[in-house]
Parts: C-alpha cells; structure tokens; sequence
C-alpha cells in the first residue's frame, strides 16, 4: 500500500504535551453553555443544556455523570487592577491554589480581553499587552484543551463554595454569546492585572455532588401557579457546585415545566413547600403577597439541640457576613435587621433534643439556623451552624439518615414493581 503524502499548503495543528493528572479530552469538545438573560437562576433552559449529561440512582442517591463545560464571566468591579490567581483564590474557593496554577500554565483558566456588551467599558481594546497574541473567532473555536479534574477542596463548606464555572448568584451575569472576533486572548499568566472588558474563562469536566433521590412531588399545578414539596439537599436553583442536581433543572428535564420563575427560596437543607410562578408577571405578584405578612405566613419546623425554653421567643437579632465567599453568616451589629418568632413544640430528653415551630418576619440567608445557634440551640444535623457538643451524635445521625434514605428508596421501587 503507498504511504500518504501530506499536503505542504495544509494546516499544521500543534499539539500540546499532556502532563502528568490532566485527562485529555476523548469525546465532543466542551462548549459555552448558553444561558437565558436574566439572573440566570429561572425561566427557560435550553434544551441543549439539559442534554449536555444524564443521572444515575445510587445508594439513594441522585448521582450526575460528569460532564464538559465552559464557562465565562465579565470582570466584576472589585476585580479590576487585581491578580488573575488572586482572584480564583478569593471569589472561587472550592479549588485550591495548585489546581489554579496548573489550570492557568495549560490554558484552561484564561482571560477573553477586549469583550464587547458588558455596560460602558465595552469598547473592543485593539492595543496588544504583553504575552497576548490576537486570534480570531474560528481559531478560537479549535482550542482543544486538555481537562483537569479539580481536587475537592476541604476549603468549601456546606458543599456551597463557588468554582469557576460554576453558577452562583454573585457571578452569574453571564454573557454566553459567540465569541468575538479579533479577541485577544491573555493566558498562561497567574499574575496578570484584570481590566474593564476582561472575560474571565474556565474550560472544565464538571462534578456535581450527589443529593437525595427522594422525587420532587407536585402538591398543586395550574395556569398560573407550581407548588412542589421539595426534598432536603436539592438546591432551588443552580448554585455553586449544583446545576442539573437543582430544582428548577430536575423540574424542566423530567417533568416538563420548561419555563418557572422563582416565588420565594428554601436553603438547600431545608425540605418544604415551593411556589413557582409559569410568567414573570405573576411571580412578581405573588413575591409582593408573601412580603406582607397578612397574607402570607411562612412558619418552619426544626429539631434543635437542648431543652428549648417554653413560650414564645421573639428574636430580633441583625444578621451580617461571617465568612466573605463562604455564604456563611453570623448576628452581628453591622448586619440587616431580622426577626424570627419561635414556640417550642416538643422536647425529648432521650435525645435532648426540641421540636420547635419557626416564623419568619423577614427572610435572610440561614436566618432561622443563625437566629437558633445564636439562643444556644443549633439544629441538629446543620453542618454550618452547630456546637462541638453534638458533633458525635450528629454524624451517627448522618450515617443512619443516609441508610435509611437508601432502605426507603429500595421499599418504594419494590412496592411499586409489586403493584404493577
């Protein structure tokens, strides 16, 4: 057989060496994840994204296969004049300071310069910097960078600290359009100083933790209004490491409801009733009937540690940032004024332990936990906002809990094999 002659006038493609713990891409190459405008937190999905991976059932729980996925976000304000590494470090902690370099040195964190459509510093910078070179839209699109499996950081708490490319109220003001043509790209610098119109880019093979596989039950449907009761550890809305394991993703894939829009939110911990409007128009109106406490009350039930004092406790206590990044809070004299009403409902000295009925008059990161840990009595099984008394009986509790969620899991799929 005669051998094959290259082509002189053909494109020669460079490859890059693979270094030791960086998998190489073996399928599709990750693309920019295209999100509707807005706070990107509601409304419709594309259905491409919610093909991008699909879920497996294990132990009870509801396990997201890994997938690709690229990234981008404008520079915020209080980035600019600051380091690029610096930055990861402080607004993006669920990767630590190794991961970031590596991912810098091979080209998966880099910086887009010169991007156009972000507010009045959005003029295309045509002038070169140093250690840039100007690549075009079709270049761009070859890139085939290799992935880095981030580490899992002991830094992240509550599984809640943001990595770059992963959605969050802070930094999810996307701009997912094609990218420009003529950008110049900065990468390979740890050091380098963000600037208006810099577009901050993270290529990724994305993890997702697991949550319970306990089904989201739909409670009350009409043209107007969703009301689920949703199961504790599934996130309302994409949200630091969480995406398709969050509410409003399981909702449109599996039910169909492809355009929600947020009422009010639960944390992620917390289990309960769910109002989702199917317009923007109603759920403006329904957010302003659950701010005027004649007409919507909102009361929760919590197991807490101790004997929890009889009566009503009216706490009025201000709520501040504890630990910036983290999403962790504290009362404080500098925070927002929060109000919390609580009556203790049962007490069982076995356990030591309190049932107690939680009213909220305004409606606060981790208000009711905060407000709980401030009297004394932290509720059981809180990983934030707990006392060291009860480290030892909470993760015997952890353990059993995530047994029995299995057991459950299993009866139901047996029960309902029988019944068919």
């Amino acid at each position: 057989m005669e051998g094959r002659t290259r082509d002189p006038q053909s494109k020669k493609r460079k490859r890059r060496s693979i270094p030791e713990g960086i998998i190489p891409k073996t399928q599709k190459k990750p693309r920019v994840v295209k999100q509707e405008k807005g706070d990107g937190n509601e409304g419709r999905i594309p259905r491409e994204d919610l093909d991008e991976t699909t879920h497996v059932v294990q132990g009870g729980l509801r396990c997201i296969v890994p997938y690709p996925y690229t990234f981008k976000v404008f520079a915020k304000e209080r980035w600019i004049g600051k380091k690029l590494l610096e930055v990861l470090l402080e607004e993006f902690k669920a990767n630590d300071e190794a991961y970031y370099n590596k991912a810098i040195q091979y080209g998966l964190v880099y910086i887009e310069q010169g991007v156009q459509g972000q507010g009045k510093n959005n003029k295309l910078q045509k002038a070169k910097r140093g250690g840039t070179s100007s690549i075009n839209k079709e270049q761009t699109t070859e890139i085939t960078a290799p992935y880095i499996d981030a580490p899992q950081s002991d830094k992240s708490v509550d599984s809640g600290t943001p990595s770059v490319g992963e959605s969050t109220a802070v930094t999810n003001d996307t701009d997912q359009t094609p990218i420009e043509p003529m950008l110049t790209i900065e990468s390979g610098n740890p050091n380098y100083l963000f600037q208006h119109s810099d577009r901050l880019v993270h290529v990724m093979h994305r993890h997702e933790p697991p949550v319970t596989s306990r089904p989201i039950v739909i409670v009350h449907d009409d043209e107007k209004l969703l009301v689920i009761d949703k199961p504790s550890s599934i996130p309302v809305h994409p949200s630091g490491r969480f995406r398709h394991n969050s509410v409003i993703f399981i909702l449109s894939k599996e039910f169909g409801y492809s355009e929600l829009h947020l009422v009010h939110r639960i944390d992620r911990l917390t289990s309960g009733m769910l109002l989702m409007a199917k317009t923007k128009e109603v759920a403006h109106e329904i957010s302003e009937a659950i701010q005027k406490e004649d007409v919507v009350r909102k009361t929760y039930l919590a197991k807490v540690w101790g004997k929890f004092p009889s009566g009503i406790s009216d706490i009025n206590e201000p709520i501040e940032v504890s630990i910036k990044g983290r999403g962790v809070h504290k009362v404080g004299p500098n925070g927002k004024p929060c109000r919390t009403k609580v009556t203790r409902v049962a007490y069982d000295p076995n356990t030591n332990t309190s049932v107690v009925l939680c009213r909220l008059y305004t409606g606060r990161t981790h208000q009711i936990r905060i407000h709980l840990h401030h009297l004394g009595h932290p509720i059981v099984q809180d990983p934030l906002y707990n006392n060291e008394g009860g480290d030892k009986l909470q993760s015997y509790f952890d353990t059993i809990n995530l047994i029995r969620f299995a057991k459950d899991d299993e009866k139901e799929r047996v029960e309902g094999e029988k019944d068919g």
